[in-house]
């Protein structure tokens, strides 16, 4: 799997003609252990350029690669938020990011017996054939469900020189704050979760400085409202405004994001949103809708949209509308509207 310059591939000793640094890596891979402390037989590689072994250039290259794990993390995460919701089987839960965790090692060629194990602030130096690194417990066998060809495709442009820079830093900088509010590690509470995913929303947008929870349903009025979209009345200020329903979750959204950092009481039924359904929950899927149509407006992907709304271009009038009605069908955001009463039956 390819984002841009950075290549996803699995280990396989075949592809490494040197046999000095096959067999360091060998020893290197041997320190991921799975629960039960039995060595993992899935190793993935993270390239950045050509898919092999070398010191990353700069920071830029860095940085390129720590954006296609949250692509990748995105890419997966979403689609089972969507399926549980949608088949309101809550068995199914919200992944986590553990599943994307990554290492980074540099050897000294032929027989480095040391593994350096860093953190931001510590650094250990431990026998490479002592250590292990176990799998978190949050990480399951297996995903259940594919990831979305088109979606990959379109993130591959993103990396492009010709793709808008600005929308490419707030796309970056968003979704690795949307990986940061899917960590269980320490046991994340779910009010730092959501002010985790307010902060996505707000670089992803580009919020102002002030009246922030209208910006943001306003928002989320212009870009996610469809026709069978239902409205629902909010009081502001002592004005009242009327909204689609996706538009007053945003601005409930918000809300509770300013009651938690503003040090207000945070109750678990506080983030409830419907029946167990809460409000991270339908965060992923309101903020993955949107970088979908960021995707989109930026001509990265809707092969498909345009090709049906072709076909029926002679049929309706507004050809735009047309292009998004077969946008939210292709890529399933109808579904969501429905399982959470967004849209009338």
């Amino acid at each position: 799997m390819q984002f841009g310059p950075v290549t996803f591939w699995p280990w396989d000793s075949a592809k490494v003609q040197d046999e000095d640094v096959k067999n360091q890596l060998e020893r290197f891979f041997k320190l991921f252990v799975d629960h039960y402390g039995k060595a993992v037989n899935t190793i993935t590689i993270c390239s950045h350029g050509k898919p092999d072994f070398h010191i990353l250039n700069n920071e830029k290259e860095y940085n390129e690669l720590r954006a296609a794990i949250n692509i990748l993390a995105f890419s997966s995460i979403c689609p089972m938020v969507k399926r549980g919701v949608c088949s309101n089987n809550n068995s199914i839960g919200s992944p986590n990011a553990e599943h994307f965790d990554f290492f980074g090692q540099t050897f000294k060629i032929p027989n480095d017996g040391l593994v350096v194990v860093a953190t931001r602030s510590t650094t250990h130096f431990e026998d490479i054939d002592k250590v292990h690194i176990s799998m978190p417990w949050g990480v399951s066998s297996h995903w259940g469900t594919p990831l979305n060809e088109e979606l990959i495709g379109a993130f591959h442009k993103v990396f492009d020189t010709s793709f808008p820079e600005k929308v490419r830093e707030r796309l970056f900088r968003s979704l690795e704050w949307f990986r940061l509010a899917h960590t269980e590690a320490n046991n994340t509470s779910d009010a730092s979760r959501l002010v985790m995913m307010s902060t996505a929303y707000e670089i992803l947008l580009d919020f102002p400085e002030k009246e922030k929870s209208i910006y943001f349903a306003k928002q989320i009025e212009n870009k996610l409202k469809k026709d069978k979209s239902i409205s629902e009345t909010r009081t502001y200020k002592n004005r009242q405004y009327t909204y689609i329903k996706a538009a007053c979750w945003a601005y409930d959204f918000y809300q509770l994001r300013n009651k938690v950092v503003h040090g207000g009481q945070f109750n678990p039924e506080d983030g409830r949103y419907k029946d167990w359904i809460n409000y991270n929950i339908v965060a992923d899927m309101v903020f993955w809708e949107l970088v979908v149509k960021e995707l989109f407006e930026n001509g990265c992907l809707g092969e498909r949209v345009k090709k049906w709304a072709e076909k029926f271009q002679h049929d309706v009038k507004d050809e735009d509308r047309l292009e998004e009605f077969f946008l939210d069908w292709t890529m399933g955001f109808d579904d969501y509207h429905k399982a959470l009463c967004w849209v009338a039956p």
